[in-house]
């Protein structure tokens, strides 16, 4: 199950992922968007919630990854029960995502492999 979560509003969101043809791997109805809560940590409970009613599978921290590519994202993804999968393709360097605590750190977006990354964790 894919869901989404981002601090943005639903329609932005969805408006985004659809230019570049990525709203096709999301179920978007689970996920949890900044309408649901103003704080970024909550909506990953929000979105395991949404995904558990969907599938009655349970989704745990060992079941659920944010990936981003901020240190608010690590943040969001620890305080809210998930592991975090970071790529530093912004402002934010590879040092930066470890020592916030990701999982995971790819340092450009051309060496990532998610599924061969979310297997081995």
């Amino acid at each position: 199950m894919r869901s989404g979560l981002t601090g943005n509003p639903k329609p932005s969101a969805i408006a985004k992922l659809e230019t570049f043809d990525l709203a096709r791997y999301l179920d978007l109805d689970i996920g949890a968007y900044g309408t649901d809560d103003s704080v970024r940590p909550n909506l990953v409970p929000i979105a395991q919630h949404r995904a558990a009613t969907r599938t009655g599978h349970t989704y745990t921290r060992e079941t659920t990854y944010i990936i981003g590519d901020t240190v608010s994202d690590v943040e969001a993804a620890l305080k809210g029960g998930a592991q975090a999968i970071s790529i530093a393709s912004g402002k934010t360097t590879v040092a930066d995502l470890h020592g916030a605590g990701a999982s995971i750190v790819f340092a450009h977006l051309t060496e990532v492999d998610l599924k061969k990354a979310i297997c081995a964790t």
